[in-house]
């Protein structure tokens, strides 16, 4: 069995940028990973991770809230020490980034298309999509991505920080990719769940993923962080971009009449 935890970061009004990412890997190797991760935190003692918690510092550089206790240089073993569990663990990066001024500048159809939207006979919408959520990107990036990490004849489940805004559609977008992924793919499908943050490290894990990915790609990067992102890319792991250009490719590989129809605007009556 596989597992994926993944998490969001940019889906704020005024977000350039979406980020939805996480790890997946074996079941076995998050047994282990979520041990020395607990026993990690436990030695500083906090309770659990929380990305934009531990970088909100006064402005005498002290640690806020639940790492208040602990000084600059005792947050920065923390931080290394979990990120060193991560890379001997075979666990592996998932998931993407949408530039959302090159989302926005694609028309309705067009959005509808690359964010799920099905299409029946006479090419009626029979799936909507999420025209106006980049969120919907990245999030199939997770699935698919999550997918081709799992060997044949096992399954993978994917698990997401709970949060209530894109939960609904996310489940109806999960489900409906049993009609659109071919057989190999689909029967490695298992069970999509929102969790709390705290019930799992891996979900931890992909908070900090989303939001040094975040920062990074909105180029609020402080030293530390550069640093930390920095050890966790030397796998080689690297996130899906989704801009013009990659926009360009996914909709140039549909059949000339396909692409002329969703290049046309939609109209409101």
């Amino acid at each position: 069995m596989f597992e994926a935890y993944a998490d969001e970061s940019g889906i704020h009004g005024d977000a350039q940028v979406c980020i939805v990412c996480g790890y997946v890997g074996g079941d076995g190797q998050w047994r282990c990973l979520e041990t020395e991760w607990s026993q990690i935190l436990a030695s500083y003692h906090v309770q659990d991770f929380h990305a934009k918690e531990f970088w909100t510092r006064k402005p005498t550089g002290k640690l806020t809230g639940q790492y208040k206790h602990l000084s600059p240089n005792q947050g920065f073993r923390l931080i290394r020490d979990l990120v060193n569990i991560v890379l001997v663990k075979k666990v592996h990066l998932i998931g993407g980034a949408v530039n959302i001024e090159d989302f926005n500048s694609l028309t309705e159809k067009e959005r509808k298309f690359i964010t799920g939207g099905l299409t029946g006979d006479g090419n009626k919408w029979v799936s909507s999509g999420a025209p106006s959520k980049p969120y919907f990107l990245p999030f199939q990036s997770c699935l698919v991505e999550s997918i081709n990490w799992t060997p044949s004849g096992q399954k993978v489940g994917i698990a997401f920080d709970q949060q209530k805004q894109y939960m609904k559609r996310a489940i109806e977008t999960y489900r409906e990719s049993y009609l659109v992924l071919d057989d190999e793919m689909s029967k490695k499908m298992d069970l999509i769940v929102f969790a709390e943050r705290h019930e799992a490290a891996g979900l931890q894990l992909a908070d900090l993923s989303a939001y040094l990915w975040y920062r990074y790609r909105t180029g609020k990067f402080n030293s530390e962080q550069e640093e930390i992102l920095h050890s966790l890319s030397v796998k080689g792991d690297r996130l899906t971009s989704f801009n013009k250009e990659a926009f360009d490719t996914i909709l140039g590989r549909l059949p000339t009449e396909v692409r002329r129809s969703l290049r046309e605007k939609q109209s409101h009556r």
